[in-house]
Protein backbone atom coordinates (compact mmCIF):
# COMPACT_ATOMS: atom_id res chain seq x y z
CA UNK A 1 0.00 0.00 0.00
CA UNK A 2 1.52 3.51 -1.34
CA UNK A 3 0.44 6.61 0.24
CA UNK A 4 -0.42 8.96 -3.05
CA UNK A 5 1.04 12.13 -1.95
CA UNK A 6 -1.20 15.25 -2.09
CA UNK A 7 -4.30 12.87 -1.91
CA UNK A 8 -5.97 11.02 0.31
CA UNK A 9 -5.71 7.83 -1.82
CA UNK A 10 -3.96 5.06 -1.21
CA UNK A 11 -3.05 2.63 -4.65
CA UNK A 12 -2.99 -1.17 -4.05
CA UNK A 13 -1.10 -3.86 -5.08
CA UNK A 14 -1.58 -7.85 -4.53
CA UNK A 15 -0.83 -11.47 -6.00
CA UNK A 16 -3.69 -12.47 -8.39
CA UNK A 17 -5.67 -14.02 -6.36
CA UNK A 18 -9.05 -14.62 -7.89
CA UNK A 19 -11.18 -13.70 -4.73
CA UNK A 20 -12.07 -10.29 -5.24
CA UNK A 21 -14.77 -9.25 -4.25
CA UNK A 22 -16.23 -8.01 -7.37
CA UNK A 23 -14.90 -10.70 -9.72
CA UNK A 24 -11.79 -8.88 -10.97
CA UNK A 25 -8.97 -10.01 -11.88
CA UNK A 26 -6.99 -6.56 -11.45
CA UNK A 27 -3.62 -6.63 -9.56
CA UNK A 28 -3.84 -2.68 -8.63
CA UNK A 29 -6.14 -0.03 -7.46
CA UNK A 30 -6.75 2.84 -5.49
CA UNK A 31 -9.05 3.74 -2.89
CA UNK A 32 -10.48 7.06 -2.06
CA UNK A 33 -10.67 7.95 1.58
CA UNK A 34 -12.95 10.27 1.92
CA UNK A 35 -15.64 8.34 -0.63
CA UNK A 36 -14.24 5.41 0.00
CA UNK A 37 -14.40 3.77 -3.84
CA UNK A 38 -12.01 1.71 -5.59
CA UNK A 39 -10.71 2.23 -8.83
CA UNK A 40 -8.89 -0.46 -10.75
CA UNK A 41 -5.44 0.26 -12.52
CA UNK A 42 -3.98 -1.51 -14.82
CA UNK A 43 -0.62 -3.70 -14.56
CA UNK A 44 1.79 -4.78 -17.39
CA UNK A 45 2.98 -7.62 -15.49
CA UNK A 46 3.31 -9.78 -11.94
CA UNK A 47 3.37 -6.93 -8.53
CA UNK A 48 3.45 -9.95 -5.96
CA UNK A 49 6.16 -9.21 -3.67
CA UNK A 50 7.60 -6.16 -5.19
CA UNK A 51 9.10 -3.08 -4.01
CA UNK A 52 8.33 0.55 -3.92
CA UNK A 53 8.78 3.93 -2.68
CA UNK A 54 7.74 7.64 -3.50
CA UNK A 55 9.70 9.60 -6.09
CA UNK A 56 10.81 13.66 -5.72
CA UNK A 57 7.75 14.33 -7.91
CA UNK A 58 5.32 12.49 -5.77
CA UNK A 59 4.86 9.53 -8.23
CA UNK A 60 5.23 6.22 -6.99
CA UNK A 61 8.36 3.44 -8.34
CA UNK A 62 7.57 0.03 -7.81
CA UNK A 63 10.34 -2.26 -8.83
CA UNK A 64 10.75 -6.20 -9.23
CA UNK A 65 7.46 -8.61 -8.10
CA UNK A 66 6.72 -12.15 -9.00
CA UNK A 67 7.51 -14.95 -12.15
CA UNK A 68 4.77 -15.34 -14.71
CA UNK A 69 1.62 -16.47 -12.73
CA UNK A 70 -2.29 -16.17 -13.59
CA UNK A 71 -1.97 -14.55 -16.87
CA UNK A 72 0.36 -11.87 -15.80
CA UNK A 73 3.95 -11.36 -17.52
CA UNK A 74 7.00 -12.06 -15.04
CA UNK A 75 7.66 -9.04 -13.45
CA UNK A 76 10.66 -9.58 -11.45
CA UNK A 77 13.33 -7.26 -13.03
CA UNK A 78 10.69 -4.44 -14.03
CA UNK A 79 10.32 -0.95 -13.34
CA UNK A 80 7.37 0.99 -12.82
CA UNK A 81 5.55 4.20 -12.69
CA UNK A 82 2.38 5.18 -11.16
CA UNK A 83 1.23 9.11 -11.59
CA UNK A 84 0.04 10.75 -8.69
CA UNK A 85 -2.43 12.60 -10.58
CA UNK A 86 -4.13 9.25 -10.80
CA UNK A 87 -5.63 10.32 -14.46
CA UNK A 88 -3.78 7.74 -15.98
CA UNK A 89 -5.48 4.60 -14.56
CA UNK A 90 -1.88 2.10 -15.25
CA UNK A 91 1.06 1.34 -13.85
CA UNK A 92 3.61 2.56 -16.66
CA UNK A 93 6.57 -0.24 -17.07
CA UNK A 94 10.13 2.11 -17.75
CA UNK A 95 12.79 -0.19 -18.46
CA UNK A 96 14.30 -3.78 -16.48
CA UNK A 97 16.60 -3.70 -13.49
CA UNK A 98 19.57 -5.45 -14.54
CA UNK A 99 18.76 -8.19 -11.97
CA UNK A 100 15.60 -10.26 -10.83
CA UNK A 101 14.30 -9.31 -7.43
CA UNK A 102 11.76 -10.81 -5.12
CA UNK A 103 11.27 -8.88 -1.97
CA UNK A 104 13.58 -5.97 -2.70
CA UNK A 105 13.90 -2.52 -1.13
CA UNK A 106 13.87 0.88 -2.53
CA UNK A 107 14.76 4.31 -0.66
CA UNK A 108 14.84 7.55 -2.55
CA UNK A 109 17.92 9.36 -1.86
CA UNK A 110 18.55 12.80 -1.80
CA UNK A 111 19.11 13.42 -5.35
CA UNK A 112 16.08 11.78 -6.16
CA UNK A 113 17.66 8.81 -7.29
CA UNK A 114 16.19 4.93 -6.10
CA UNK A 115 18.99 2.69 -4.27
CA UNK A 116 17.43 -0.73 -4.99
CA UNK A 117 18.69 -3.11 -2.82
CA UNK A 118 18.28 -6.99 -1.86
CA UNK A 119 15.52 -9.42 -2.81
CA UNK A 120 16.03 -13.10 -4.11
CA UNK A 121 16.85 -14.07 -8.24
CA UNK A 122 14.00 -16.45 -7.67
CA UNK A 123 10.46 -17.04 -5.53
CA UNK A 124 10.51 -17.85 -2.05
CA UNK A 125 13.34 -18.28 0.59
CA UNK A 126 16.50 -20.01 -0.19
CA UNK A 127 17.09 -19.04 -3.61
CA UNK A 128 19.88 -16.73 -4.26
CA UNK A 129 19.81 -13.47 -2.64
CA UNK A 130 21.04 -11.07 -4.92
CA UNK A 131 24.57 -10.07 -5.21
CA UNK A 132 24.18 -6.23 -6.30
CA UNK A 133 22.04 -3.01 -5.54
CA UNK A 134 21.12 -0.89 -8.11
CA UNK A 135 20.57 2.62 -8.61
CA UNK A 136 18.31 3.98 -10.35
CA UNK A 137 18.03 7.67 -11.82
CA UNK A 138 14.28 8.44 -12.71
CA UNK A 139 15.03 11.41 -14.72
CA UNK A 140 17.37 9.65 -17.78
CA UNK A 141 15.23 6.10 -17.08
CA UNK A 142 19.31 4.97 -16.51
CA UNK A 143 20.28 2.05 -13.88
CA UNK A 144 23.74 0.72 -12.40
CA UNK A 145 24.76 -2.18 -10.57
CA UNK A 146 26.98 -2.15 -7.48
CA UNK A 147 28.47 -5.16 -5.93
CA UNK A 148 26.89 -6.34 -2.30
CA UNK A 149 29.35 -6.08 0.57
CA UNK A 150 30.32 -10.01 0.32
CA UNK A 151 29.87 -10.72 4.37
CA UNK A 152 26.51 -8.43 4.62
CA UNK A 153 25.03 -10.40 1.89
CA UNK A 154 26.28 -14.26 3.21
CA UNK A 155 24.86 -13.21 6.76
CA UNK A 156 21.26 -13.10 5.03
CA UNK A 157 20.54 -16.99 6.42
CA UNK A 158 16.74 -16.48 4.43
CA UNK A 159 15.51 -13.68 1.97
CA UNK A 160 17.73 -10.48 1.58
CA UNK A 161 15.24 -7.74 2.65
CA UNK A 162 17.15 -5.24 3.97
CA UNK A 163 16.00 -1.86 6.45
CA UNK A 164 17.79 1.28 4.68
CA UNK A 165 17.31 4.56 5.81
CA UNK A 166 18.94 7.73 3.99
CA UNK A 167 21.23 9.55 7.62
CA UNK A 168 21.61 13.19 8.09
CA UNK A 169 24.57 13.06 7.29
CA UNK A 170 23.78 11.89 3.81
CA UNK A 171 25.60 8.43 4.30
CA UNK A 172 22.84 5.19 4.35
CA UNK A 173 22.05 3.12 7.37
CA UNK A 174 20.93 -0.57 6.06
CA UNK A 175 20.45 -3.72 8.66
CA UNK A 176 18.69 -7.23 7.79
CA UNK A 177 18.11 -9.65 10.71
CA UNK A 178 21.10 -9.11 12.93
CA UNK A 179 23.53 -7.38 10.88
CA UNK A 180 24.21 -3.94 9.27
CA UNK A 181 26.55 -1.26 7.77
CA UNK A 182 26.68 2.33 6.94
CA UNK A 183 27.12 2.84 3.29
CA UNK A 184 28.59 5.34 1.31
CA UNK A 185 26.46 4.83 -1.90
CA UNK A 186 28.03 7.66 -3.83
CA UNK A 187 30.95 5.50 -4.35
CA UNK A 188 29.69 2.13 -2.74
CA UNK A 189 32.33 2.32 0.29
CA UNK A 190 31.08 0.26 3.02
CA UNK A 191 31.79 2.60 5.63
CA UNK A 192 31.00 1.11 9.31
CA UNK A 193 29.67 -1.77 10.78
CA UNK A 194 26.67 -1.34 12.56
CA UNK A 195 26.42 -3.27 15.98
CA UNK A 196 25.24 -6.87 15.69
CA UNK A 197 21.79 -7.52 16.89
CA UNK A 198 22.04 -10.10 20.07
CA UNK A 199 19.36 -12.18 21.82
CA UNK A 200 17.18 -14.49 20.53
CA UNK A 201 16.02 -13.21 17.75
CA UNK A 202 15.99 -11.94 14.11
CA UNK A 203 13.71 -9.45 11.75
CA UNK A 204 14.47 -10.77 8.50
CA UNK A 205 11.93 -12.77 6.13
CA UNK A 206 10.90 -15.56 6.99
CA UNK A 207 11.00 -14.51 10.64
CA UNK A 208 9.77 -10.76 9.76
CA UNK A 209 9.95 -8.27 12.51
CA UNK A 210 9.69 -3.94 11.57
CA UNK A 211 11.32 -1.06 12.03
CA UNK A 212 11.13 2.73 11.90
CA UNK A 213 13.60 5.78 12.26
CA UNK A 214 12.03 7.84 15.32
CA UNK A 215 11.64 11.84 14.44
CA UNK A 216 14.73 13.90 13.70
CA UNK A 217 14.27 17.13 15.23
CA UNK A 218 16.77 20.33 15.53
CA UNK A 219 17.16 20.95 18.91
CA UNK A 220 19.37 17.20 19.31
CA UNK A 221 21.13 17.93 16.08
CA UNK A 222 19.21 15.38 14.25
CA UNK A 223 20.35 13.07 16.13
CA UNK A 224 19.30 9.55 14.69
CA UNK A 225 17.79 6.83 17.09
CA UNK A 226 16.84 3.15 14.65
CA UNK A 227 13.76 0.78 15.88
CA UNK A 228 13.38 -2.96 15.84
CA UNK A 229 10.23 -4.64 16.67
CA UNK A 230 9.34 -8.31 16.72
CA UNK A 231 10.37 -10.84 14.76
CA UNK A 232 10.91 -14.47 15.60
CA UNK A 233 13.82 -17.21 16.21
CA UNK A 234 15.93 -18.64 12.90
CA UNK A 235 14.72 -22.09 14.02
CA UNK A 236 11.14 -21.32 13.28
CA UNK A 237 11.14 -22.93 10.13
CA UNK A 238 10.84 -26.43 11.97
CA UNK A 239 8.66 -25.00 14.85
CA UNK A 240 5.82 -23.33 13.30
CA UNK A 241 4.26 -22.71 16.85
CA UNK A 242 6.77 -21.18 18.68
CA UNK A 243 5.66 -17.62 20.04
CA UNK A 244 6.82 -14.74 18.11
CA UNK A 245 9.29 -12.55 19.85
CA UNK A 246 8.42 -9.44 22.53
CA UNK A 247 11.23 -7.74 21.77
CA UNK A 248 11.75 -4.26 20.65
CA UNK A 249 15.50 -2.57 20.21
CA UNK A 250 17.06 0.66 20.09
CA UNK A 251 19.96 2.07 18.48
CA UNK A 252 21.52 5.10 19.15
CA UNK A 253 24.06 6.86 16.11
CA UNK A 254 26.32 10.01 17.25
CA UNK A 255 27.46 11.53 14.38
CA UNK A 256 32.05 12.82 15.00
CA UNK A 257 31.83 15.71 12.34
CA UNK A 258 35.71 15.57 12.40
CA UNK A 259 35.93 12.39 11.63
CA UNK A 260 32.88 11.70 8.99
CA UNK A 261 32.02 8.78 11.07
CA UNK A 262 29.10 7.24 13.59
CA UNK A 263 29.80 5.96 17.21
CA UNK A 264 27.14 3.65 18.43
CA UNK A 265 25.72 3.39 21.86
CA UNK A 266 24.64 -0.19 21.01
CA UNK A 267 21.43 -1.89 21.00
CA UNK A 268 18.96 -1.14 24.08
CA UNK A 269 16.28 -3.74 24.26
CA UNK A 270 12.56 -3.59 25.70
CA UNK A 271 9.63 -5.63 25.66
CA UNK A 272 6.33 -5.12 23.89
CA UNK A 273 3.10 -6.73 25.45
CA UNK A 274 3.16 -9.30 23.34
CA UNK A 275 5.73 -11.46 20.36
CA UNK A 276 4.64 -10.19 17.45
CA UNK A 277 5.99 -11.91 13.85
CA UNK A 278 4.81 -9.78 11.06
CA UNK A 279 4.08 -6.48 12.68
CA UNK A 280 3.46 -3.01 11.01
CA UNK A 281 4.96 -0.04 12.75
CA UNK A 282 3.44 3.57 12.39
CA UNK A 283 5.55 7.08 13.42
CA UNK A 284 3.21 9.24 14.36
CA UNK A 285 3.53 13.35 14.34
CA UNK A 286 4.79 13.71 17.53
CA UNK A 287 6.74 10.62 17.24
CA UNK A 288 5.06 7.80 18.91
CA UNK A 289 4.86 4.71 17.60
CA UNK A 290 1.88 2.27 16.91
CA UNK A 291 2.76 -1.45 16.63
CA UNK A 292 -0.23 -3.59 14.92
CA UNK A 293 -1.21 -6.37 12.74
CA UNK A 294 1.05 -9.62 13.32
CA UNK A 295 1.06 -12.94 14.73
CA UNK A 296 2.00 -14.44 18.15
CA UNK A 297 3.59 -17.41 15.93
CA UNK A 298 4.63 -18.82 12.84
CA UNK A 299 6.47 -17.11 10.30
CA UNK A 300 5.64 -15.05 6.98
CA UNK A 301 5.13 -16.59 3.90
CA UNK A 302 2.68 -19.55 2.49
CA UNK A 303 2.77 -23.33 3.78
CA UNK A 304 4.09 -25.57 1.56
CA UNK A 305 1.38 -27.95 1.88
CA UNK A 306 -1.18 -26.07 0.15
CA UNK A 307 -1.00 -21.77 0.47
CA UNK A 308 -2.45 -21.89 3.91
CA UNK A 309 -0.88 -19.02 6.45
CA UNK A 310 2.43 -19.71 8.32
CA UNK A 311 1.16 -18.11 11.07
CA UNK A 312 -1.11 -18.75 13.86
CA UNK A 313 -3.01 -16.77 16.57
CA UNK A 314 -3.22 -13.36 15.42
CA UNK A 315 -2.70 -10.26 17.20
CA UNK A 316 -6.03 -8.45 17.27
CA UNK A 317 -5.10 -5.78 19.45
CA UNK A 318 -2.57 -2.63 18.48
CA UNK A 319 0.10 -1.11 21.23
CA UNK A 320 1.93 2.56 21.72
CA UNK A 321 5.59 3.11 21.90
CA UNK A 322 6.61 6.20 23.78
CA UNK A 323 10.15 6.91 23.12
CA UNK A 324 10.16 9.54 25.99
CA UNK A 325 9.01 7.45 28.66
CA UNK A 326 11.31 5.38 30.96
CA UNK A 327 12.40 2.00 29.92
CA UNK A 328 10.06 -0.47 30.85
CA UNK A 329 7.11 2.01 30.99
CA UNK A 330 7.00 2.49 26.88
CA UNK A 331 4.39 0.00 25.46
CA UNK A 332 0.84 0.51 26.38
CA UNK A 333 -2.15 -1.78 25.05
CA UNK A 334 -4.49 0.26 22.64
CA UNK A 335 -7.89 -1.31 21.22
CA UNK A 336 -8.82 -4.58 19.03
CA UNK A 337 -9.80 -5.10 15.93
CA UNK A 338 -11.70 -8.16 15.03
CA UNK A 339 -10.14 -8.55 11.64
CA UNK A 340 -6.82 -10.57 11.46
CA UNK A 341 -3.70 -8.95 10.00
CA UNK A 342 -1.07 -11.31 9.09
CA UNK A 343 1.38 -11.74 6.16
CA UNK A 344 1.06 -9.23 3.36
CA UNK A 345 -0.93 -6.78 5.73
CA UNK A 346 -0.33 -3.37 5.99
CA UNK A 347 -0.43 0.11 8.03
CA UNK A 348 -0.01 3.93 6.59
CA UNK A 349 -1.04 7.01 8.37
CA UNK A 350 -3.02 9.15 6.77
CA UNK A 351 -3.55 13.39 6.66
CA UNK A 352 -5.66 13.51 9.83
CA UNK A 353 -3.55 11.60 11.81
CA UNK A 354 -5.28 8.39 11.87
CA UNK A 355 -3.77 5.08 10.23
CA UNK A 356 -5.47 2.88 7.37
CA UNK A 357 -5.00 -0.40 7.77
CA UNK A 358 -5.61 -3.29 4.98
CA UNK A 359 -4.77 -6.66 3.73
CA UNK A 360 -3.81 -10.32 4.90
CA UNK A 361 -3.21 -12.98 2.61
CA UNK A 362 -3.87 -16.53 3.50
CA UNK A 363 -6.06 -15.19 6.52
CA UNK A 364 -9.27 -17.29 6.11
CA UNK A 365 -8.25 -20.56 8.11
CA UNK A 366 -5.47 -20.15 11.14
CA UNK A 367 -5.82 -20.68 15.25
CA UNK A 368 -6.99 -18.02 17.79
CA UNK A 369 -6.31 -17.66 20.98
CA UNK A 370 -10.08 -18.76 23.26
CA UNK A 371 -11.89 -15.85 23.98
CA UNK A 372 -10.60 -13.52 21.71
CA UNK A 373 -13.48 -12.06 18.97
CA UNK A 374 -12.60 -12.26 15.54
CA UNK A 375 -14.90 -12.52 12.07
CA UNK A 376 -13.00 -14.51 10.10
CA UNK A 377 -11.86 -13.36 6.17
CA UNK A 378 -14.42 -14.66 3.87
CA UNK A 379 -11.62 -15.57 1.49
CA UNK A 380 -8.10 -16.28 1.31
CA UNK A 381 -7.00 -12.85 0.94
CA UNK A 382 -8.67 -10.20 3.02
CA UNK A 383 -10.45 -7.02 1.34
CA UNK A 384 -12.02 -5.40 4.37
CA UNK A 385 -10.16 -1.92 5.04
CA UNK A 386 -10.39 -0.10 8.56
CA UNK A 387 -9.42 2.79 10.33
CA UNK A 388 -7.69 2.67 13.52
CA UNK A 389 -7.72 6.13 15.21
CA UNK A 390 -5.00 7.31 18.27
CA UNK A 391 -6.31 8.28 21.19
CA UNK A 392 -4.70 12.16 20.33
CA UNK A 393 -7.48 12.52 17.59
CA UNK A 394 -10.11 12.13 19.66
CA UNK A 395 -8.81 15.22 21.86
CA UNK A 396 -10.21 17.60 19.47
CA UNK A 397 -10.05 20.73 22.37
CA UNK A 398 -6.79 21.96 21.44
CA UNK A 399 -6.13 20.87 18.38
CA UNK A 400 -4.07 23.17 16.33
CA UNK A 401 -5.95 23.29 12.58
CA UNK A 402 -3.88 25.02 9.37
CA UNK A 403 -6.13 27.61 8.46
CA UNK A 404 -3.80 28.12 4.92
CA UNK A 405 -0.36 28.46 3.96
CA UNK A 406 1.44 30.96 2.42
CA UNK A 407 3.34 28.56 -0.08
CA UNK A 408 2.70 24.89 -1.17
CA UNK A 409 6.91 24.61 -1.37
CA UNK A 410 9.42 24.75 1.77
CA UNK A 411 12.41 26.12 0.79
CA UNK A 412 15.27 24.35 2.64
CA UNK A 413 16.82 26.29 5.96
CA UNK A 414 14.19 29.49 4.66
CA UNK A 415 11.41 30.70 6.32
CA UNK A 416 7.59 29.22 6.13
CA UNK A 417 4.70 31.21 7.25
CA UNK A 418 1.20 29.87 7.86
CA UNK A 419 -1.78 30.67 9.35
CA UNK A 420 -3.70 28.22 12.29
CA UNK A 421 -6.84 28.58 14.52
CA UNK A 422 -7.93 26.81 17.53
CA UNK A 423 -9.84 24.54 18.09
CA UNK A 424 -10.16 22.27 14.62
CA UNK A 425 -12.90 20.89 12.97
CA UNK A 426 -14.00 17.61 14.61
CA UNK A 427 -11.90 14.77 11.90
CA UNK A 428 -13.10 10.98 10.77
CA UNK A 429 -11.75 9.24 8.77
CA UNK A 430 -9.20 10.17 5.76
CA UNK A 431 -10.67 13.57 4.62
CA UNK A 432 -12.68 13.90 7.14
CA UNK A 433 -14.65 10.87 6.41
CA UNK A 434 -16.71 9.40 9.18
CA UNK A 435 -14.93 6.59 10.72
CA UNK A 436 -16.24 3.27 9.32
CA UNK A 437 -15.13 -0.03 10.88
CA UNK A 438 -12.75 1.70 13.44
CA UNK A 439 -12.03 0.37 17.14
CA UNK A 440 -8.78 1.55 17.76
CA UNK A 441 -9.73 4.75 20.31
CA UNK A 442 -8.04 4.18 23.74
CA UNK A 443 -9.36 4.83 26.93
CA UNK A 444 -7.58 8.30 27.50
CA UNK A 445 -9.37 11.03 29.71
CA UNK A 446 -10.00 13.96 27.36
CA UNK A 447 -7.63 16.73 27.64
CA UNK A 448 -5.22 14.57 29.19
CA UNK A 449 -2.85 13.60 26.76
CA UNK A 450 0.93 14.76 26.68
CA UNK A 451 0.91 18.62 27.44
CA UNK A 452 -1.53 19.35 25.44
CA UNK A 453 -5.09 19.43 27.53
CA UNK A 454 -7.86 21.54 27.52
CA UNK A 455 -6.73 25.04 28.17
CA UNK A 456 -3.62 25.01 26.70
CA UNK A 457 -4.23 26.57 23.32
CA UNK A 458 -0.53 26.60 21.99
CA UNK A 459 1.30 25.86 18.85
CA UNK A 460 4.37 23.30 20.41
CA UNK A 461 5.93 21.34 17.75
CA UNK A 462 5.53 22.00 13.74
CA UNK A 463 6.43 18.80 11.89
CA UNK A 464 7.06 17.32 8.42
CA UNK A 465 5.73 13.63 7.89
CA UNK A 466 6.56 11.58 4.25
CA UNK A 467 3.48 9.86 3.01
CA UNK A 468 3.69 6.15 3.47
CA UNK A 469 5.27 3.29 1.29
CA UNK A 470 4.29 -0.39 3.09
CA UNK A 471 5.08 -3.67 2.10
CA UNK A 472 6.47 -6.82 4.11
CA UNK A 473 6.12 -4.83 7.45
CA UNK A 474 8.22 -2.21 6.24
CA UNK A 475 7.57 1.14 5.45
CA UNK A 476 10.00 2.09 3.09
CA UNK A 477 9.17 6.15 2.89
CA UNK A 478 8.46 6.76 6.26
CA UNK A 479 10.33 9.83 7.68
CA UNK A 480 9.55 12.47 10.48
CA UNK A 481 11.52 15.56 10.39
CA UNK A 482 11.11 18.68 13.25
CA UNK A 483 10.70 22.27 12.53
CA UNK A 484 12.45 25.24 14.15
CA UNK A 485 9.67 27.80 15.23
CA UNK A 486 10.58 30.91 14.41
CA UNK A 487 8.08 33.19 15.24
CA UNK A 488 4.76 32.40 16.48
CA UNK A 489 1.80 35.26 17.46
CA UNK A 490 -1.18 33.87 18.78
CA UNK A 491 -3.32 36.33 18.49
CA UNK A 492 -3.25 36.76 15.21
CA UNK A 493 -2.37 32.59 14.78
CA UNK A 494 0.95 33.51 12.20
CA UNK A 495 3.21 31.30 12.42
CA UNK A 496 6.62 31.03 10.87
CA UNK A 497 9.21 27.63 10.69
CA UNK A 498 12.34 27.19 9.23
CA UNK A 499 12.51 24.09 6.37
CA UNK A 500 14.75 21.63 6.99
CA UNK A 501 19.24 22.23 6.53
CA UNK A 502 19.34 20.20 3.58
CA UNK A 503 18.61 17.48 1.47
CA UNK A 504 19.65 14.66 3.94
CA UNK A 505 17.68 15.92 6.51
CA UNK A 506 14.94 15.46 4.39
CA UNK A 507 15.09 14.48 0.69
CA UNK A 508 13.30 16.57 -1.92
CA UNK A 509 9.70 15.52 -2.55
CA UNK A 510 6.10 15.97 -0.95
CA UNK A 511 5.57 15.82 2.58
CA UNK A 512 2.16 16.33 5.21
CA UNK A 513 3.02 18.84 7.58
CA UNK A 514 1.36 18.68 10.91
CA UNK A 515 1.39 21.30 13.78
CA UNK A 516 1.29 19.89 17.83
CA UNK A 517 -0.27 21.05 20.69
CA UNK A 518 1.38 18.60 22.82
CA UNK A 519 1.05 15.41 21.71
CA UNK A 520 -2.32 16.52 20.14
CA UNK A 521 -2.03 16.96 16.08
CA UNK A 522 -4.07 19.05 13.63
CA UNK A 523 -4.45 17.21 9.67
CA UNK A 524 -1.84 17.69 7.79
CA UNK A 525 -1.44 20.02 4.72
CA UNK A 526 0.97 18.83 2.25
CA UNK A 527 3.67 20.94 0.75
CA UNK A 528 7.01 20.13 -1.22
CA UNK A 529 10.14 20.42 -0.76
CA UNK A 530 12.45 21.44 -4.09
CA UNK A 531 15.62 20.52 -4.29
CA UNK A 532 17.86 23.59 -4.46
CA UNK A 533 18.90 25.01 -8.01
Amino acid sequence: MVHIPGTDRFLFMERPSGYHPDDSTTIAGFWDGPTTKWTHVFSPDGLFCCGHVLLDTGDVLIVGGHQANAGYPDGMKSVRTFNRSCTDLALRKRRDMGWRRWYPSATLLPDGRVLIMGGTQGVGAGTANNPFWELYDPRTNGIAPYAMRAAYLDGANQVYYPFNYVLPSGLLFTFCGRYGYILDWTTNTWRQEVPKLRGCCTTQFPFTGTSVMLGLYPENQYAVEIMLFGGSREMTTRNLSLTANRGANRLRLFWDAPTQSYSFQGWEEEYMTTGRVMPDAVLLPNNKVVVLNGANAGLAGDSASGGDSRANFPVLYAELYDPDLPKGNRFRQLASTPIARMYHSTACLTPNGTIIVAGCDRCYRFEVYPGWEFIPSPSKAEYRVEIFTPPYVYNVVPKPSIVRTDSDTMPYGGSFRLTYAFPSAVGGGPGGAPIVGARGAASFPPGGVGNGGVGSLRVTRAVLVAPCSCTHSYNTHQRLVGLTILSDNPATGQLTVRGPPDINTAPPGMYMLFLLNGDVYSRASWVTLVRPA
